[in-house]
This record gives C-alpha cells, structure tokens and sequence, in this order.
C-alpha cells in the first residue's frame, strides 16, 4: 500500500516591524498560531529588522497571494506602507505619488532590494551607480600606479584581483549629474621582501594630502630594512 504524500502547508504573510520607529517588512512562514509568529520574528532578525525581543509581528492576509514572496512595493505602498526612493530620495506613499502625479503601480523594487518612484528614477540610479563604480576604478588604478613610482621593490597586483580581498578602497564624490568625480579618498595595498603580518597601504584619506605609505608596527622593522637596503643599492 502506498503512502499518501503529504500536503505542504502553503505560508502565509506576516508583517514583522520594530517595536518603536515601526520599520521591518514581510516575511512569510508555513508555521501555524503562535509557533508562526516567533518564526516570523526570528525572520525578520535574520533580516536586520531589528533585535528579536524588540520586533512584533501581525498577520498579513493581503499578502498572502505574494508566497513565497518577495511581495512588491507598489503592492505595499498601495496598502500603506512608505519607502525612500533610492534614486531621487522622495518618500514613496500614496499622498507623495499623487502629488508628483506617479502612478502607484510603477513603483519598482521588493522584498529588501532598492524602491524606485518610477522607471526613470531607476536607470538614472543605475546609471549614476556605473559612472561612480569607474570613477573609483580610475581613481585606485591611478593611486597603484603612484605606489610603484614611489615606492621601491614593492608589489602591487592589479586592483580587481581577488588576493587583496578588497583591501583597495576608493571614495568619490561630485556635486551634480554634470560635474565631474573628486578623488576623497583612495589606498591600495602593496606587498614587499620580508613582510609578515599584513600588506602595507599607500593612499591619502582626506582630500588634498598627499600620498603616503604606511604598514602595521609588526612589519616596521622590516619595511625599514628594506628601503634601506634600496638606498645602498642606490647609492
């Protein structure tokens, strides 16, 4: 005789929010009665909603057609719920999309991604998002070009390689969609002979100082050992 196959629950929507400023989301769980809510709840802090003991959740049967989910944000703005545009920065609620004369149905975004107020909204972000990616891209390919020059016997890989595990950073900044990029910050890892706790850095962090190395107390003495070793090569 063969065994009947079990019917799995379908989840349903619970609205899990912070105790206190009422941020959080919508989770979605196959749990039943209170063992559902505390699922909820542990949910909603795996998604940095906020502490455990500091969420509550409610059910959400609107949401319930959304399963598994991401539920939309046009869907939970048009039941009231708020976000900021991740583009223009305008607060996404039904009262400011009719003001602005947008249609609650063209918000872009779900679950924990970026919202969008609109279409245009969003490729101008993506856009914006590519240019300053290439702008901090230039920026640190120029800083390890400067590391060479200055700095003599290190070794600097490529920018995008994976051994510096992002240990290159860069910070760029401009004050309109028309001007260009300004260098804030950039600093790139480098290796050299006799080095054994950590990579050293070459990079400024405040706009307008110069570019300097530095490496951890631990490799002092070996980085002084080898500059002047270089120094009577030179000499």
């Amino acid at each position: 005789m063969m065994k009947k196959p079990r019917h799995k629950k379908p989840p349903l929507a619970w609205t899990v929010q912070e105790t206190d400023d009422r941020t959080g989301g919508i989770v979605f769980t196959r749990y039943r009665s209170e063992r559902a809510r505390a699922d909820a709840i542990r949910k909603g802090a795996r998604l940095d909603y906020g502490e455990a003991y500091y969420l509550e959740a409610c059910r959400t049967r609107w949401a319930d057609r959304y399963a598994p989910g991401p539920v939309p944000h046009s869907a939970m703005v048009a039941e009231g719920w708020w976000f900021d545009c991740a583009g223009c920065g305008m607060r996404i609620d039904s009262d400011a999309m009719w003001e602005h004369k947008l249609d609650w149905r063209g918000v872009i975004g779900a679950g924990d991604g970026y919202t969008y107020c609109c279409a245009k909204c969003r490729a101008d972000d993506i856009a914006m998002r590519a240019s300053r990616k290439a702008a901090e891209s230039a920026a640190l390919a120029d800083m390890r070009r400067q590391a060479l020059a200055a700095l003599p016997g290190v070794w600097c890989a490529p920018i995008d390689a994976k051994k510096w595990n992002g240990r290159a950073h860069a910070y760029v900044t401009r004050k309109g969609a028309d001007e260009p990029w300004v260098t804030e910050q950039a600093t790139v890892p480098f290796d050299f002979p006799g080095r054994k706790i950590g990579y050293g850095t070459f990079g400024f962090h405040k706009l307008g100082e110069a570019p300097r190395a530095s490496v951890c107390n631990g490799d002092l003495a070996a980085w002084e050992a080898h500059l002047k070793n270089h120094q009577e090569r030179a000499a």
